[in-house]
């Protein structure tokens, strides 16, 4: 079992940003966003106050920037992304104002060319450690399940979510 570390969204709500360490030499990243509002004063840029190298693959569990505004750090890591979220961000992009629903061009641009999208069905891309779609906090979000730990980003509200097959 990996052991966990949060680097950021754990004391506000931003800067989602979770680590799971599967030794010294790997780990894999769930979210890797920027902070903003009253967060953003305390981090006011990027800071990545961890070792990168280990990173082998960062999960986004949706494409809000404050789950994913750091993705371009990661350039040697696998992204793993919900295909129909990534199509949403396309589609906002392409409308011309995706900052309206908390996107960033710049971010889709660090993304769209090495994501490996997954589809709408629960997945276990590692031993031990699941994909789930489902949350209505966006268009193709995800949560991750390892064991009986769930990081569930902003996507689950309620424990219903966790415990039935009803997203909300």
């Amino acid at each position: 079992m990996p052991t966990l570390t949060h680097h950021g969204g754990h004391v506000g709500v931003t800067g989602s940003c979770h680590e799971l360490h599967y030794g010294a030499n790997h780990s894999l990243l769930v979210d890797c966003g920027l902070f903003q509002g009253k967060d953003a004063v305390r981090h006011p840029a990027l800071e990545i106050e961890f070792p990168v190298d280990p990173i082998t693959a960062v999960v986004l569990t949706h494409a809000h920037w404050d789950h994913s505004g750091g993705a371009s750090i990661f350039a040697d890591a696998r992204l793993i992304i919900r295909q129909a979220e990534l199509d949403w961000w396309q589609a906002s992009v392409l409308e011309g104002n995706p900052e309206s629903v908390g996107l960033r061009e710049q971010d889709l641009a660090a993304v769209a060319g090495r994501a490996e999208p997954v589809g709408d069905l629960e997945v276990e891309p590692w031993p031990g450690i699941r994909l789930i779609p489902g949350g209505a906090h966006t268009a193709g979000a995800l949560w991750v399940k390892v064991g009986d730990v769930a990081l569930a980003s902003a996507n689950v509200y309620l424990y219903e979510t966790l415990a039935g097959p009803t997203a909300y």
